[in-house]
């Protein structure tokens, strides 16, 4: 989540009890379903009933929000879950330095030039 837009990384996760074997990846066909995400999906409108100030419905932000509400599910007795999930972004934003300046003034640049 928020990667820069023309970012094309990705990260290769593996079971650490499952046998790992060598496959061959054609990093040109990875590199254009990336550049697919980046371009066309990921600044799609997703749906989403919270509002926070610096998020809107796209894929970052609706997917971050996801993850948040299966945080709460997962761990209910944690002091982070008690929170709404609008002050869990905005907790998020407050201690990841730079995110929150970035992802609001990136939603105001993307707003404006919907106008």
């Amino acid at each position: 989540m928020f990667a820069p837009p023309a970012s094309t990384e990705t990260r290769l996760v593996v079971k650490a009890n499952g046998k790992i074997k060598t496959k061959t990846w054609d990093y040109e066909e990875e590199d254009n379903i990336m550049y697919y995400f980046n371009r066309i999906l990921k600044p799609s409108y997703y749906k989403t009933n919270i509002k926070h100030k610096c998020t809107d419905h796209c894929h970052d932000c609706v997917a971050m929000i996801n993850l948040l509400i299966e945080y709460k599910e997962k761990y209910p007795e944690n002091k982070f879950s008690k929170q709404s999930i609008t002050k869990m972004v905005e907790q998020l934003f407050n201690e990841i330095q730079n995110v929150k300046l970035r992802i609001c003034n990136d939603f105001k640049k993307t707003l404006k030039n919907l106008k």
